[in-house]
């Protein structure tokens, strides 16, 4: 084996190194992984051995069953393939934070255009946790492209979307499979609006109407525990979603009605000058925290520099938060001018990818600056140690959000309440929209945590709960429009379902066999049986929208990895033919050879 990709650029990683211990270390480096892994999963000598990892089916059954599916197909080509369940958070710490994975099946977080794309992939991040380019993916024609892509606007700007997209559509780092319709149910007799966001998004609630009849309590239910246990906005592991962390904390600016629309922020002015992107923004005036203090310009630069260094450079190294540092890298400098204006300094980025930089949560710096230790943290192996910031539980958060934390009880429940000081409450005119005129119309928001999709939906239909505080699945939808004092109500997914690829391992840093691999899927029959229909196949990262080409525009087959076979039928010998002529062996037994 060799050190190197198969197609001849080098894959170097921090996270690979650290945390190791040297016997393991020195075999690793030696080019004897697939031994290793052979050792660790059982395999027959010689024979390939992978471990495709995914949540159990009580929390994504969607995931869990392509995962199923695609060790299956992998055992039937000769591959020796595993199929290891994780608890989410253990799942998260494995793939985002210690890269102790070879493949594995899960949803990617929210997209937000084009600019999501260079957090994901470009080399830069293959050294950092979180959703930072988890695969370890490193191409050089895709960082320049990228590069391009930040700094330029208009028609140039496409076409390095354009490329990106197309190089990675034929490499495979991640398999594009599939972005689910996000289905949530509600009651409309108390509130109104459910229509306007999904639950997933945090302007949901901000958007609702009361309609005269409620108790000014806001009931909704989840499955997902982890805001009564957690509310660190900056926990990669804990937050898939900020649903509640964001209603705690605001960003300067939030992205809805297709554009990127001022918050905290009372405006903004951005300058470019000599390659350098300069944007000065100016907070609206009495802003305040939970605990009374003022926020101010201070607050904001604190934010940027924290992200992108929780040690607050008192460390021997950098440590950036796993989350968030997608946006917050490209601030490359803040500055507070006053106490209501600072400067952000970005490099040469175009104004569109400047506004995605505005939308992180702004943290109180009398609160996170004391968090800039190292911490020990059971599990984690990040580059080069986690500090409080990044593990604390922060489990009496201060932010400056509408909503404010009153009470958790782990498992169960959580509390928010109104916070009548937030500038939505005070000011009483219709900006920053209409729908969000007078800011939410409750004063206490209760969360309770159910353990399964179906126990969340017969809570709302027995009027225990106001509405579905998370996307429910598919087969819930007949149960919902099986009872007449229920809404359904369905949206365009803000993620989509991935496989992805720990490409520093042999043979997965090979994009030949990554190809193949995705090529053993039948993306339409996953959409049409497994997801119900409520899905739409993927092709890019970008499916869905006004950024694919033509050529990556799904067809009824994927255009650069169409399954290998026909109605959900693998052919077999048709896939272990393509193997083989990418170059991969088999032993007389029928085995893939690990070499």
């Amino acid at each position: 084996m060799s050190g190197k990709r198969a197609d001849g650029e080098r894959n170097v990683s921090r996270r690979a190194v650290l945390g190791t211990a040297a016997g393991i270390g020195a075999a690793l480096s030696s080019g004897c992984v697939g031994a290793f892994q052979n050792f660790l999963n059982g395999g027959g000598p010689g024979q390939l051995s992978l471990t495709v990892k995914a949540v159990p089916a009580d929390s994504d059954a969607i995931a869990t069953q392509i995962a199923r599916q695609l060790v299956n197909r992998m055992q039937a080509i000769g591959i020796n393939a595993r199929f290891e369940l994780e608890a989410r958070t253990e799942l998260r710490k494995d793939v985002l934070m210690n890269n102790n994975y070879d493949i594995y099946v899960d949803e990617f977080p929210v997209r937000n255009g084009p600019d999501m794309m260079r957090p994901m992939l470009q080399s830069v991040f293959t050294s950092e946790s979180g959703w930072q380019n988890p695969f370890d993916y490193t191409n050089l024609t895709v960082d320049e492209q990228l590069d391009t892509q930040r700094a330029t606007t208009g028609s140039d700007r496409e076409l390095a979307v354009d490329a990106v997209q197309r190089k990675v559509a034929r490499e495979q780092p991640l398999g594009v499979i599939a972005f689910p319709t996000e289905i949530w149910t509600a009651r409309d007799d108390r509130y109104t609006g459910w229509d306007a966001f999904p639950p997933t998004n945090p302007l949901a609630f901000i958007a609702l109407t009361d309609d005269g009849s409620a108790n000014d309590r806001l009931r909704v239910t989840t499955t997902d525990g982890t805001p009564t246990e957690n509310l660190n906005p900056l926990s990669v592991v804990q937050r898939y979603r900020g649903t509640f962390t964001d209603l705690l904390y605001d960003p300067l600016a939030r992205r809805y009605d297709g554009d990127v629309n001022p918050w905290l922020a009372e405006d903004w002015n951005i300058d470019r000058t000599d390659g350098t992107t300069t944007a000065t923004v100016t907070l609206r005036s009495g802003l305040r925290w939970h605990d009374g203090q003022p926020l101010t310009a201070r607050d904001v630069a604190f934010t940027f520099r924290f992200l992108n260094d929780t040690t607050l450079e008192t460390g021997d190294a950098e440590v950036p938060a796993p989350r968030l540092r997608g946006r917050a890298s490209l601030v490359e400098s803040a500055d507070d001018q006053n106490t209501r204006t600072v400067e952000l300094q970005f490099g040469d980025t175009s104004p569109a990818v400047v506004e995605r930089a505005l939308t992180v949560p702004i943290l109180p710096k009398h609160v996170w600056e004391a968090t800039t230790d190292r911490a020990s943290a059971a599990g984690l192996d990040m580059t080069p140690y986690p500090t409080e910031a990044i593990i604390t539980d922060n489990s009496e958060p201060v932010g400056s959000g509408v909503l404010q934390f009153e009470a958790a009880t782990s498992g169960e429940s959580l509390v928010l309440t109104r916070f009548d000081d937030h500038f939505l409450h005070r000011d009483t005119t219709t900006d920053p929209a209409t729908y969000f005129d007078g800011g939410v119309p409750f004063s206490r928001l209760s969360v309770r945590i159910v353990p399964s999709d179906a126990a969340a939906v017969e809570l709302v239909a027995a009027d225990e709960a106001d509405a579905t505080a998370m996307s429910v699945a598919p087969d819930e939808v007949s149960r919902i429009n099986g009872h007449d004092s229920l809404e359904l109500y369905t949206a365009e997914s803000r993620s989509f379902y991935h496989v992805g690829f720990n490409t520093r391992r042999v043979p997965l840093g090979n994009g030949h066999f990554r190809r193949l691999l995705m090529r053993l899927l039948d993306k339409e029959h996953i959409v049409e049986e497994t997801m119900d229909g409520y899905a739409t196949p993927g092709v890019t990262p970008l499916t869905g929208t006004d950024w694919v080409p033509a050529d990556l525009t799904w067809r009824g087959r994927d255009p650069q990895v169409p399954f290998i076979g026909e109605g959900n039928s693998l052919n077999t010998e048709q896939a272990r033919e393509l193997f083989k002529r990418a170059g991969f062996k088999y032993d007389e037994s029928g085995a893939m050879i690990d070499r």
